[in-house]
């Protein structure tokens, strides 16, 4: 779940079986791949949960470089 404390900021979404070239490290918890799904514009004090089975490209500056603060929070699931 992330959280937008202060500022807005864009995320990128895709369903993970649609990523192209995705390159997985689990000891770092990152994927780096293609995105090409959803734009979402994340605005103050607004939160989004992302699933192992979404790909998600958060801290999108679109029309500027921005500034903002947010909270992560990761939760283990089975």
């Amino acid at each position: 779940m992330q959280m937008m404390l202060e500022g807005k900021g864009y995320m990128q979404w895709q369903n993970l079986d649609k990523v192209d070239q995705l390159n997985f490290d689990a000891a770092l918890d990152i994927g780096l791949g293609t995105v090409s799904g959803a734009l979402l514009e994340i605005l103050k004090g607004s939160f989004y949960i992302v699933y192992p089975q979404d790909a998600h490209m958060p801290g999108l500056h679109v029309e500027e470089p921005m500034q903002f603060k947010k909270a992560v929070f990761k939760v283990k699931v089975k």
